[in-house]
């Protein structure tokens, strides 16, 4: 068994940083990340994200849950099930 929470942590509280994150980490696919997070730019420059989910947070947390916690459970638990082993992700 394989288990995350919903907010492992929380992650930089500003939407400009969390966009110089993933677009760090993903540099040109980062324009596909980005909406997932609820992360725009107007036209004047302006960083926003949309309003934090009541389960997953805001972006912040979306972000340092999904890279330090949420990606690796589910990598590994594909391993163990490809593996053969009876496997089960859980998410709360």
């Amino acid at each position: 068994m394989v288990g995350i929470n919903a907010r492992e942590f929380m992650g930089p509280p500003k939407a400009a940083a969390v966009k110089n994150m993933i677009e760090s980490k993903f540099g040109t696919l980062a324009k596909q990340a980005l909406p997932l997070y609820g992360i725009t730019t107007a036209a004047d420059g302006a960083v926003t994200q949309g309003p934090p989910s009541p389960l997953y947070g805001d972006a912040g947390a979306q972000w340092m849950t999904d890279t330090t916690f949420r990606c690796p459970a589910v990598v590994i638990a594909d391993w163990n099930s490809r593996s053969g082993h009876p496997t089960y992700l859980v998410s709360v």
